[in-house]
């Protein structure tokens, strides 16, 4: 949702935030996945962290640069 509303904003679209948005949605599919499976609720939520993770990743990596093009302009 985060990236959705970003994209929203800043009213352009970037291929990352696309990238990171599905990203967060599979994280948390596979997380509810887990559950079903009978994985234990600690497992669970360790993957479910995953999501966040990948976002700071990505925007440590990529993302800060893409955001002071946008803030230029």
């Amino acid at each position: 949702m985060l990236h959705a509303m970003y994209c929203y904003l800043i009213r352009r679209f970037h291929a990352l935030a696309a990238w990171l948005l599905i990203w967060s949605i599979a994280v948390g599919i596979i997380a509810v996945m887990a559950a079903s499976a009978g994985i234990s609720i600690a497992a669970c939520l360790v993957i479910l962290t995953l999501g966040p993770t990948g976002t700071v990743v990505a925007y440590e990596v990529l993302g800060f640069r893409h955001q002071a093009a946008v803030l230029a302009d």
